[in-house]
């Protein structure tokens, strides 16, 4: 169709005028919604608690250090802090006495390794830190656990040499055993002691005579905790 009057052309223009604001409206509308859409995104992100959980690498340099007792451990294997029984002397003069004292040491393996690990403690002793706080053991000095010890039904037959009772009066005697049996029943599968010395049972020990019970079982004793 041809326009062969200004007449005829007025209208046409009219209308490519309204079509091209009405596309620029429609561009200006499409771009401001683009810039909301980046603005609550943008919003979004800085309102967002960052999850330290998802960025381990984070999390690992804020670690405390291992402790020196789990570096040669396997991961399988670590080690447990286990309570070990000493002494401590309260009292003045003719009313001095001996409480039992609870430490801790790390103690690893299996029930066997464990309990042969808790006897060593008690052979060395207290530690140079524990000795300034007036802890010392009931212990005769460079005595030994036999190597046989034995779990059986509950009841833990271990062995010690002639120094543990030899010319010991009746309440250091009692410290020792109290050391000694407190110290192994922190092992749950351990009710009851029977106790050898070299490898021989007896009912009485020390030079007052001390009863031995055939089973030695958990008693009720005063824990000092320094």
């Amino acid at each position: 169709m041809f326009f062969n009057s200004e007449k005829d052309a007025k209208p046409i223009l009219i209308l490519q005028v309204v079509v091209l604001c009405l596309l620029v409206v429609l561009d200006s509308n499409k771009t401001k919604k683009e810039l909301n859409v980046q603005e609550i995104k943008e919003n979004k992100i800085l309102n967002t608690e960052v999850n330290f959980l998802e960025e381990p690498t984070v999390l690992e340099t804020n670690l405390d250090p291992i402790p020196d007792f789990y570096e040669t451990d396997q991961i399988e294997d670590k080690a447990q802090m286990q309570a070990i029984y000493f002494l401590k002397f309260y009292g003045a003069g003719l009313k001095i006495h001996s409480k039992i004292v609870k430490v801790f040491r790390p103690i690893h393996g299996d029930l066997k390794k464990r309990v042969k690990l808790v006897l060593k403690e008690l052979s060395k002793g207290p530690t140079e830190q524990e000795q300034e706080k007036g802890i010392f053991t009931g212990m005769p000095e460079n005595f030994s656990f036999g190597k046989k010890v034995r779990l059986k039904k509950g009841i833990l037959h271990i062995s010690v040499d002639e120094a543990f009772a030899k010319e010991t009066g009746k309440d250091l005697l009692q410290d020792r055993i109290d050391q000694l049996s407190l110290s192994l029943f922190e092992f749950e599968e351990i009710k009851g002691i029977i106790l050898y010395i070299n490898d021989k049972r007896f009912e009485y020990l020390g030079k007052d005579n001390l009863q031995i019970p055939n089973v030695i079982t958990r008693k009720e004793r005063k824990i000092v905790l320094l």
